[in-house]
């Protein structure tokens, strides 16, 4: 209990403030030379009015792992209601503030919320453990296929961003096609040794 404490006092509680408080750390010189492009990168999908979400995120996260560590396995109906209320008013700040620049990327944060509050509503209303283990699997399925789809859209991105790479791929196919062009307009071999022959 005592690490876990320490833990959350070392690393996560000042990782929620750098998350709050984002571009405003900004006037501090050290923070501005050395950690902008970290913060950047933290804070660089979220509109500029709601870089806070980050923050707000990690606070959600925090508070779902304590109610997990502090409730016992006894009180599993308490922790799912829990767990099922944080979520959903996450989901509901989320559909109502927007705070991605891309629409794409807060549809599916709201999808993988979606999924998540299903999940703990099924385990919450019915008994039955086959049924749970149907619909957990099923979203967490769902959630790789998702995953997987974000994983190849962001590879790809990075491959047309990359100068280098677009370079050689264009290369690659200028190549071939200029192969493919030179032994198209070359004339047979046998006119050639005739042409030869007349000369």
């Amino acid at each position: 209990m005592c690490t876990s404490i320490a833990v959350t006092l070392l690393f996560i509680v000042p990782f929620i403030f750098l998350g709050l408080s984002g571009a405003k750390l900004f006037q501090f010189q050290f923070i501005a030379m050395y950690l902008r492009p970290f913060i950047e990168a933290l804070l660089g999908p979220y509109k500029d009015k709601h870089r806070y979400w980050f923050g707000l995120m990690l606070i959600i996260r925090t508070l779902v792992h304590i109610i997990s560590a502090s409730l016992d396995s006894n009180n599993t109906e308490l922790l799912l209601l829990a767990f099922t209320v944080i979520i959903g008013f996450y989901i509901l700040g989320l559909s109502l503030i927007k705070p991605y620049k891309i629409e794409i990327l807060s549809g599916l944060e709201l999808l993988f919320g979606v999924i998540l509050l299903a999940n703990l509503i099924v385990s919450l209303s019915t008994s039955s453990l086959s049924v749970v283990k149907i619909v957990a699997s099923i979203s967490v399925s769902c959630g790789g296929v998702l995953c997987c789809i974000i994983l190849g859209y962001h590879v790809y991105i990075g491959l047309n961003q990359n100068r280098f790479i677009r370079k050689l791929l264009r290369k690659k196919i200028c190549s071939i096609r200029t192969k493919e062009e030179h032994y198209e307009s070359l004339p047979p071999l046998i006119e050639e040794n005739r042409e030869v022959v007349e000369y």
